[in-house]
């Protein structure tokens, strides 16, 4: 892997499924370990391939079960979930299962997990596919949002391959490359708040696993890993949520974006020989390049605890750059500059010290 710059890739795609598992539809069909699996909602896709000319494209698809905030309040728990992508010759749709028992599928996310959301990001030969969202346990009830980016525009051969599937399919612009001057807030955001609003949902606002759907879409390209840890996107908000709600609004969120998308172009001016990681010496000349001059031990106790191998991916890079600012601001607000100290009550210290 490397960082992927490709100056050619000016927007990702982003086609947006809803839909449901339900007993009385018939389309809560379980896991694969189940006859019924056929029945679940199935969602058919042709994949374009990628301006690289490899014969592949590569795609994010992010299944998110709906309402489980609201679940939770109720003291029910998420359903595990996955999904399974198949490849398509000539079959009919939607897919038998006779086809289904007799076929491998060529990706899936993996083992089912109780998330609110499970990714993947696959390179997949240019084609037709159908994805089938599902839940663990024949019979278990609940709707998603199944969101699939793309850097060419997808095809729908048969959108509505079920009736309890609907589509949305929108322009997810990468503004992170735009000429220099230009506003970088809405970055991935799909013409800003018409995305940001089909992620946060009817209250308008992105928690920490919320905010990670975000910038899955807004960093997807230089990630290895598909998305940030959930304890990074909770630094992340706590940096702009004044209010500690902790939650943000589209204003705070095109705030906190334009603030990552300089801390990657810092990052990647920092990158040597196409790698993905950077030394703790690059590590220095980019906070030094965001205005944080270190001291070596300082640099020395980050990279025990967010590198492996005395290397920094961007996620990393991310993490750190973001508990830097969150404490260099603290500073700055509570540093007596006549007695050289910084004053805090308990109380203080620990609002504070669990931001981090």
């Amino acid at each position: 892997d490397h960082l992927d710059v490709d100056e050619s890739i000016e927007s990702w795609n982003l086609a947006s499924f809803s839909g449901s598992w339900s007993k009385q539809s018939g389309t809560a069909g379980g896991c694969k370990n189940y006859p019924t699996f056929c029945n679940n909602p199935q969602i058919s896709l042709e994949l374009l391939e990628d301006a690289n000319g490899d014969g592949k494209c590569s795609v994010i698809i992010a299944l998110m079960q709906k309402d489980c905030r609201a679940q939770k309040c109720l003291g029910f728990q998420s359903n595990s979930i996955g999904f399974s992508i198949y490849k398509l010759d000539d079959s009919p749709l939607p897919l038998t299962k006779r086809f289904l028992d007799c076929t491998h599928s060529v990706a899936s996310s993996g083992s089912f997990t109780n998330l609110r959301e499970v990714s993947g990001r696959f390179d997949l030969p240019s084609g037709r596919y159908v994805v089938i969202p599902c839940i663990f346990e024949s019979g278990s009830e609940g709707s998603f949002l199944l969101r699939v980016f793309t850097e060419k525009s997808i095809l729908y051969p048969n959108r509505d391959v079920t009736s309890e599937v609907s589509a949305d399919l929108n322009s997810v612009e990468d503004t992170s490359r735009t000429s220099s001057g230009e506003s970088e807030s809405a970055v991935k955001l799909s013409q800003g708040e018409k995305m940001f609003i089909s992620i946060a949902g009817s209250d308008g606002r992105v928690d920490a696993e919320e905010l990670m759907d975000v910038l899955t879409a807004a960093l997807s390209r230089d990630l290895r890993r598909d998305v940030l840890e959930k304890d990074t996107c909770r630094a992340l908000i706590q940096l702009v949520d004044k209010d500690r709600v902790g939650s943000l609004n589209y204003e705070q969120c095109t705030l906190l974006i334009d603030n990552i998308c300089r801390w990657k172009r810092v990052y990647i001016s920092v990158v040597e020989n196409r790698s993905d990681t950077i030394s703790k010496h690059q590590l220095s000349l980019a906070l030094q390049e965001l205005g944080y001059d270190l001291s070596t031990e300082c640099l020395e106790v980050i990279l025990n605890r967010f590198s492996t191998q005395e290397k920094i991916t961007l996620q990393d890079y991310i993490a750190i750059v973001c508990r830097v600012k969150m404490l260099s601001e603290i500073f700055k607000v509570k540093h007596d500059p006549k007695k050289k100290t910084l004053t805090f009550s308990l109380e203080t210290l620990l609002l504070n010290a669990l931001k981090l």
